[in-house]
């Protein structure tokens, strides 16, 4: 991975952020997964903003703030 992720327990968790998960398939291959996450602070769990990947906030290893959006 690069240089500028960070480790996911220095994630802010009042944003939206870029997480990063290594998956393991069941014969042993491995990859990673990019994922926008943010937390759902009525229920203080993980909230998949791009749609439900059925990870936990522990299970990222890595994150990245998202990019400002482009001007209109």
């Amino acid at each position: 991975m690069a240089d500028d992720w960070q480790p996911i327990e220095t994630a802010p968790r009042d944003e939206p952020i870029l997480a990063a998960i290594r998956v393991t398939w069941q014969g042993g291959s491995c990859y990673w997964e990019q994922h926008i996450i943010c937390i759902d602070s009525e229920e203080d769990r993980i909230a998949d903003c791009d749609f439900d990947h059925g990870f936990e906030w522990d299970d990222y290893s890595h994150w990245l703030p998202l990019p400002e959006p482009p001007d209109a």
